[in-house]
């Protein structure tokens, strides 16, 4: 019998969709094994993992690995968020991106496929994620970066950067230097690209054309260019997906295979908007997600491809629950066809073809209408993949690589579950309970970042909402799955740790 090859995962944080969603898309095939440090190692929130425990695990298990895929942020700064407080200097975060060196001096034929975010610089003020000061003028912050940039540019700045300067002065110092740390380390992990790291991803957590985060991504990219490193990294907004990007692209090229995906879009003007939060139209992030996958994309349309079906408006992408409370505009009716989009999908699914559905209409959440067209159209579990989550770099990423391991792995339980979770948690929840819980916490005067002592009634409150939800929109998916448990992770309301399973009898 052939061994199962191992493959080693350092995930960027403990939140079920860096944790457990791989986890989901690897459970039970027959040929891979996917191992992970343990989840109560890997720190929680802002409290970074201890890099001793990151260091022991892998240089336990990377000799038996075959291939690695590993998150640097996980490595250097101890999680997601830590890297964005952290107060390390170069020269320690240097010593720590030894490891990489040791672990392939130990087993040179392991191949590592790493990731490492461009610091984000969100354009709202909250100390939830970033910094306590950022609490008070993380606007400003992100507006004065945007008027440096475009000065920088040649642009006129209408003279914002001396007055935000004047804002953000006491805080700008920690700051600019946490910055500057994160972006050499940056290009500290590019240089490794071929003496350690076989490829790269530089994805951009919550990204705009302009700012400190623009101005990295530059420095970035002028340093991949100048080491001749441009065939063995990519760089694209993103972030929580990327660990299931890469894992697909592993698979890929450890089956020698380079799967072709064909693109359609719900809109013909689609390929061309710039999402929420992101820097570049879509059609570039489509390209650059396929590719980082290990895939190619398609010029022309082939039913035998991996079918990669689009679903955005025509231009301004509102939020996701905003649909339910807001009068349709034509960027989302007379600009796009939801319906030939659903029964394109639903007449290629029915034909057997693999197909991926990405639901970037909105951000945050899932389409409603969409969804319960290919519920009715009775399509919903028999696509390869569906996502809508979070940004148009989240559902990409998660729709592409489940399609992958799709069309790899088979229909797996565990595969047809993590569908299934897609619809409860993307359109039930994200789109839907999220907000009329949130609501309701409003009213109570319950801080929806911080539920308290109220996270159990909150879960049982969103697991209501949510079952409504499915019953109503999407009855075939509810007739044949459940939610077995839910909670909340981090204690808020952004997102939850939902476990969905087919019912039984």
């Amino acid at each position: 019998m052939q061994r199962r090859k191992k493959i080693l995962m350092l995930p960027l944080d403990e939140r079920p969709c860096n944790y457990l969603y791989p986890k989901m898309l690897f459970e039970g095939n027959p040929d891979y094994e996917l191992l992970m440090p343990p989840r109560e190692k890997l720190g929680v929130k802002k409290r970074a993992a201890r890099f001793e425990d990151i260091r022991a695990f892998l240089l336990e298990n990377a000799k038996g690995a075959d291939i690695a895929v590993l998150s640097i942020d996980m490595l250097l700064y101890g999680g997601l968020l830590p890297g964005r407080i952290h107060t390390h200097k170069k020269e320690e975060l240097l010593g720590r991106l030894e490891l990489l060196k040791e672990i392939k001096k130990e087993n040179p034929a392991l191949k590592i496929y790493a990731f490492h975010l461009i610091m984000r610089c969100p354009q709202y003020s909250s100390s939830e994620e970033e910094p306590d000061y950022y609490g008070s003028c993380g606007r400003e912050i992100y507006l004065y970066g945007e008027a440096v940039c475009k000065q920088r540019l040649g642009l006129p700045d209408g003279g914002n950067a001396d007055r935000y300067r004047a804002v953000v002065g006491p805080y700008l110092s920690d700051y600019l230097v946490r910055r500057k740390v994160n972006a050499e380390m940056n290009c500290a992990v590019v240089d490794l690209i071929g003496a350690c790291i076989d490829f790269l991803v530089i994805p951009q957590d919550d990204s705009s054309v302009y700012g400190f985060v623009a101005e990295d991504q530059q420095a970035v990219r002028d340093h991949i260019a100048k080491r001749g490193k441009q065939e063995k990294v990519l760089i694209y907004p993103g972030a929580d997906e990327v660990g299931m990007t890469l894992l697909a692209r592993a698979v890929n090229e450890d089956r020698g295979d380079v799967p072709r995906i064909s693109v359609f879009y719900s809109s013909v003007k689609a390929p061309f908007i710039v999402p929420k939060y992101e820097d570049r139209m879509l059609g570039e992030s489509v390209k650059l997600q396929i590719a980082a996958a290990g895939c190619r994309s398609n010029r022309a349309f082939c039913e035998d491809d991996i079918l990669l079906a689009v679903n955005a408006p025509a231009g301004r992408m509102r939020e996701a629950d905003e649909q339910f409370r807001l009068r349709p505009d034509g960027d989302y009716s007379v600009g796009r066809s939801v319906l030939l989009f659903a029964q394109e999908v639903a007449d290629l699914a029915s034909r057997g073809k693999t197909v991926a559905v990405a639901d970037v209409a909105y951000g945050n959440g899932s389409d409603a209408e969409l969804v319960t067209l290919l519920d009715r159209a009775g399509v919903s579990m028999r696509v390869a993949s569906y996502s809508g989550w979070n940004t148009s770099g989240n559902s990409l990423g998660t729709a592409i690589s489940a399609g992958v391991l799709r069309r790899i792995f088979g229909d797996l339980p565990a595969l047809t579950d993590f569908l299934a979770l897609r619809y409860f948690e993307d359109a039930g929840f994200c789109a839907w309970a999220r907000r009329a819980v949130m609501d309701r916490l409003c009213e109570s005067n319950t801080d929806y970042r911080d539920l308290g002592s109220r996270e159990r009634e909150v879960s049982a409150d969103v697991v209501r909402e949510v079952d409504a939800f499915m019953r109503e929109k999407m009855k075939r998916v509810a007739a044949d799955y459940e939610i077995v448990s839910c909670r909340m992770p981090w204690n808020r309301m952004f997102e939850t740790e939902m476990i969905v399973h087919a019912k039984r009898g």
